[in-house]
């Protein structure tokens, strides 16, 4: 007709939006921003999620484009924790280690961390476990994608999102959902050797042995910083006392019965490397963990060395955890 503008007739508009709309309406609400608000509480139980995004820049990927990632959101019934499933279960073999990895925000040291740990020659199967406080910077994702091919291996992913941050907690909630006879805590910026889960798996072949870690080293390189990882490494031998920067392992039904963490802002690897040194023998494997110096980049190494000497003296003499953790700088 003349002077109709070009477009749709009123009959194929009135089609529409009875019913194309609302169906892509519908697939819209499903997607999910996770580049800025992913995992964000209230989480849905039992929903698919479906990823259409790229991958954020810090996460490996295969370039720009429209994929799709989905997982389940399941949240167990009095749980505080809502468990995503990246990889599925791996066969009637249960996993002889969990790794946990607690991370808040840590998606540009996170990859180098789990590329070490996918590195690693393996017997058995490993079960990997990001226990995840909140992260709002694609953490979850580049998880996810870098452990999209632990299936076909038969070790198993997932993600244990913590309704509360903190180390402790966050440890704890991972824990809780593993399987493995043995658990290993490992940083997001610790990166551990070729061959250190066959290590840590023929250290517990020995039934004294509850547990252990690392000898410590820094990536970075300086005299002080060599002097602070020899202390740790001696005080290690010497006091059967690892810290979390050292990927501290554990036989599971021990740490079920020391009841895990103490949920504290700080020291809570001391108290746990304490009460496992009561219950049987502590080792440390004669290979290093190799961790990052990024904490003691603000205010130098030895002036950060000897502050965190400080804290953990103030610790030892009764001080408040929640004011000493107030007191240590945050990196991320």
């Amino acid at each position: 007709m003349p002077g109709r503008k070009a477009g749709r007739t009123p009959g194929r508009r009135m089609v529409w939006l009875a019913v194309c709309r609302p169906v892509f309406q519908e697939r819209k609400s499903r997607r999910v921003d996770w580049c800025s608000s992913h995992l964000s509480p209230p989480l849905a139980a039992g929903r698919e999620y479906t990823r259409w995004r790229p991958l954020p820049a810090c996460a490996p990927g295969d370039g720009p484009g429209r994929k799709s990632l989905r997982f389940i959101v399941m949240r167990a019934a009095g749980s505080e924790d809502a468990v995503t499933g990246a990889a599925g279960p791996q066969g009637d073999r249960a996993p002889a280690i969990s790794i946990v990895i607690p991370c808040l925000d840590e998606c540009m040291a996170l990859p180098g961390a789990l590329t070490a740990v996918l590195g690693q020659a393996t017997e058995g199967p490993v079960e990997l476990i990001l226990a995840d406080g909140g992260s709002r910077d694609g953490t979850v994702e580049a998880f996810l994608d870098l452990t999209r091919h632990c299936i076909a291996r038969g070790w198993a992913a997932r993600v244990v999102v913590s309704e509360s941050s903190g180390r402790a907690v966050q440890m704890n909630a991972g824990a809780r959902s593993a399987t493995g006879g043995a658990l290993l805590f490992l940083h997001a910026d610790t990166h551990l050797e070729p061959a250190a889960i066959q290590a840590i798996l023929g250290a517990l072949r020995d039934p004294r042995v509850a547990g252990g870690g690392f000898r410590h080293r820094f990536r970075e390189r300086s005299p002080v910083l060599k002097l602070i990882s020899l202390w740790g490494t001696a005080r290690s031998l010497l006091l059967g006392i690892h810290y979390g920067d050292q990927a501290m392992f554990i036989r599971r039904d021990l740490f079920e019965a020391l009841g895990g963490f103490p949920e504290i802002p700080i020291f809570e690897d001391l108290e746990l490397a304490r009460a496992m040194r009561a219950r049987g023998r502590v080792t440390t494997l004669p290979m290093a963990a190799v961790t990052s110096a990024r904490r003691l980049g603000r205010d130098g190494p030895l002036a950060t060395g000897l502050f965190f000497a400080w804290l953990r003296l103030r610790y030892a003499l009764g001080a408040d955890p929640a004011r000493l953790k107030s007191a240590y700088p945050d990196v991320r």
